[in-house]
């Protein structure tokens, strides 16, 4: 927007099957991605040769839900959830591989 110190960068897709992304690459070879990739959930994954790709999370339209699609790592001895300070917790995770269909 001119003259507001505002920047955006615009990416727009034809149609909600199309892709919006930002790509990071080494020689040429897709490392990492985000972005509207196939649909209009928000997603970030990732790959070790350009092939294989691995979904890290998505960010549901509708909801804003946020799924990890992969194991979930917390590390360090305290994270904060809820406005709370835990040291220890029990995290439930549910099996759903229907990213991979």
């Amino acid at each position: 927007m001119p003259n507001t110190g505002d920047m955006r960068l615009v990416l727009n897709k034809a149609g909600a099957a199309q892709t919006a992304s930002v790509v990071f690459q080494t020689g040429w070879s897709g490392r990492a991605e985000f972005g509207l990739s196939g649909d209009e959930d928000w997603r970030v994954k990732v790959s070790h040769d350009g092939v294989a790709w691995y979904p890290a999370f998505d960010v549901g339209r509708f909801s804003g839900k946020t799924t990890f699609r992969q194991q979930l790592t917390i590390d360090g001895a305290n994270f904060l959830l809820n406005g709370d300070i835990w040291t220890t917790a029990q995290i439930t995770v549910a099996a759903d591989n229907s990213w991979g269909q």
